[in-house]
């Protein structure tokens, strides 16, 4: 019994699990509701601009639109110096980080991973977002 249990934590854990999205932080930082528990996740691999800086508002609005109020699959990676779980974060099966970057709201974090470094090559080449220097 306690094996079938720990086995299924420990699938649970790899395969991700459910969360309903509560409020969007900025273009990289959400709180999300699992288990009547308010949790902070930080996307895992992107950038997005910090309040003070040009971007603030359209990333952090881009994102609140597509996952807001929405269920949302968190793949967690592990903690931060913040205490924040850094995760991959999946609306309907769309990994959230490489939409962020790849419409040009958010860049590749190049010092915890490559994953998104052609997303944002594209949003650059496409001149979208805050690349588009019009904005």
């Amino acid at each position: 019994m306690k094996f079938s249990f720990l086995f299924f934590t420990l699938v649970s854990l790899c395969l991700g699990y459910e969360a309903k999205v509560l409020k969007i932080i900025d273009g990289d930082t959400i709180k999300v509701l699992y288990k009547n528990k308010e949790q902070t996740i930080r996307l895992f691999g992107i950038n997005a601009p910090e309040k003070k800086e040009p971007y603030f508002g359209k990333s952090k609005q881009i994102l609140t639109k597509k996952i807001n109020r929405k269920k949302v699959e968190i793949e967690h990676l592990y903690y931060d110096k913040y205490k924040r779980s850094v995760s991959k974060v999946f609306l309907r099966n769309k990994d959230i980080s490489k939409f962020m970057v790849k419409n040009g709201h958010a860049i590749a974090f190049r010092k915890y991973s490559k994953d998104y470094i052609r997303d944002e090559n594209y949003a650059k080449n496409k001149k979208l977002g805050l690349w588009n220097k019009a904005q």
